[in-house]
């Protein structure tokens, strides 16, 4: 018989078989790993598997120690410590509760106070890089809004919501998550056709992935960018134009900060060029989970406000979409090649 092992199936899987991730609330603590008897089920099938515990919480050595005696592997990645004592472990993959079989290997993400070890590799340094760069795409927002709540960062006691509303255009009634998903398609085909290798975080908007998670999926393909494309709004209707958000302001976004300023000033202009639209500038924020989780380069394209009656207009046409992936994709390979 099968006894327990963590939480819910890899996020890393799940978004390789379809880029369709199903989130929910994490299940209760548990203590300990639950291994099951090497004994063969009614089907066949080998027992001989552990439930993943919850390990949030603990040192890196105690979450080795405790995975070894379920015979489970550690795969450990440094994180910015921000406000956790360094060496505590600030998440896990798989999750609490999760079956895995004997000679797996959890990953988990630990308090480092050496910041340049979150970004000496990639997360995943067995992800397939069919060109000489990696893109990944996250269209902004889905269907429906998550308001559970989520750490702003590793080990931040500061939750924000999971993934908030988008905006309505206030003249066509089209939502922020399918603008930006068919920006993200235009933009996945131009990058493409100049050998980049990109990974959207989804296909569809009936998903459910929090900005956290988003950001693991950039942070597991190794991406070098990791590019969010959402639609800008404001409570003045005349408001207009397009800009370009980098993370920068804390301990988490420092070692990519930098990089992340380079790649919005050249995404900017490009973006700013190829529309015609109002510059807006670019602007550093420190308190989006969509930043603070993520260990590669980011931006967050705001694409025009749908607050504005010409820009919501503009952005219901499919020629200006692809004018906007255009100026994206350009300002994209020119941080990429310089």
């Amino acid at each position: 018989m099968v006894v327990a092992l963590v939480g819910a199936v890899a996020l890393s899987a799940r978004w390789r078989a379809e880029h369709r991730v199903t989130v929910g609330e994490a299940p209760p603590a548990t203590v300990g790993v639950a291994v099951a008897s090497e004994s063969v089920e009614a089907s066949g099938v080998v027992a001989g598997r552990v439930e993943v515990p919850n390990l949030v919480g603990m040192t890196l050595d105690e979450a080795k120690a405790l995975l070894a005696t379920g015979g489970l592997a550690v795969r450990a990645l440094a994180s910015p410590a921000g406000e956790t004592t360094p060496g505590v472990v600030l998440d896990q993959d798989p999750a609490l509760g999760t079956i895995v079989g004997r000679g797996g290997t959890v990953s988990v993400w630990y308090a480092s106070s050496d910041s340049v070890a979150a970004t000496s590799a990639p997360n995943d340094p067995d992800a397939a890089r069919g060109g000489r760069f990696v893109v990944c795409i996250d269209p902004g927002h889905q269907d429906k809004p998550n308001l559970a709540r989520e750490p702003i960062g590793p080990g931040a006691t500061e939750t924000v919501p999971k993934c908030a509303a988008g905006v309505t255009g206030v003249v066509t009634g089209q939502s922020e998550p399918e603008v930006a998903l068919a920006i993200a398609l235009d933009l996945k085909r131009a990058v493409e056709e100049r050998g980049v290798t990109v990974v959207l975080t989804r296909t569809t908007n009936a998903v459910d992935i929090s900005n956290a998670e988003r950001a693991r999926i950039a942070n597991e393909c190794g991406a070098d960018l990791f590019v969010r494309i959402h639609a800008g709004s404001d409570t003045n209707g005349d408001v207009s134009g397009v800009r370009t958000l980098y993370p920068a302001g804390n301990e988490w976004v420092a070692p990519i900060s930098s990089a992340s300023r380079a790649a919005a000033q050249a995404i900017q202009r490009a973006l700013a060029d190829a529309t015609g639209a109002q510059d807006r500038g670019t602007a550093s924020r420190s308190d989006l989970a969509g930043f603070n989780w993520s260990r590669v380069p980011a931006v967050l394209v705001e694409c025009g406000c749908l607050t504005n009656p010409v820009e919501d207009r503009r952005l219901a046409t499919e020629a200006y979409r692809s004018a906007v992936a255009r100026g994206i994709c350009a300002g994209v390979l020119q941080y990429l090649e310089d």
